[in-house]
C-alpha cells in the first residue's frame, strides 16, 4: 500500500478592501419603532402589499411614503424586533432610502458589508461616499 504525503497549504493573507453594502445596514442598539417616526408624517409601516398599520409582529414590516402604498408592494424592509435593527431597501425611492440610512446617526454602531462604523462615520459615508479610515470600520 502506498501513502501520499500531500504538501502542506500555504496561506497567503490578503487584505480585504471595504465594502458596505448598498442596500442593506443594521444598527445596533436601535429601535426600528422608535427611529421610524424620526422619518415624518408622510413615511408609514405597512406589511407587504398591505396598508399603512402599525407593526404588531417580529417578522418585520416596510417603510414605504404614503404616496406610494397603491404603487408599491413593498418598500424598506425592516426587521422591527431584531437587535441590531436591520434595513432593507426593496421598492424605496432615493430620497427615502437616504432618510432611513441617516437614521443610523441614532445608533451605537452601524453594520453594513464588512465594515462596521461609529455614526459619524456611517452618516460621512452615506452622505459623501468617504470612508473612514480601515482601522475604524473594524468592530
Amino acid at each position: 500500500m502506498t501513502i501520499e504525503v500531500l504538501a502542506p497549504l500555504r496561506i497567503e493573507p490578503r487584505p480585504v478592501p471595504p465594502s458596505p453594502y448598498a442596500d442593506t445596514c443594521a444598527f445596533e442598539s436601535a429601535v426600528a419603532l422608535d427611529l421610524a417616526p424620526r422619518l415624518g408624517p408622510d413615511v408609514v409601516w405597512r406589511t407587504y402589499g398591505g396598508e399603512a398599520g402599525t407593526p404588531t409582529g417580529p417578522d418585520g414590516w416596510f417603510l414605504q411614503r404614503r404616496d406610494r402604498l397603491t404603487s408599491t408592494l413593498t418598500g424598506v424592509f425592516c426587521r422591527t424586533a431584531a437587535n441590531p435593527a436591520t434595513f432593507e431597501r426593496h421598492e424605496a425611492d432615493d430620497d427615502l432610502w437616504r432618510a432611513v440610512q441617516l437614521l443610523g446617526r441614532h445608533a451605537g454602531r452601524v453594520r453594513s458589508g464588512n465594515c462596521t462604523f461609529a455614526p459619524a462615520d456611517w452618516v460621512t459615508w452615506v452622505t459623501t461616499g468617504r470612508l473612514p479610515p480601515v482601522e475604524r470600520l473594524r468592530p
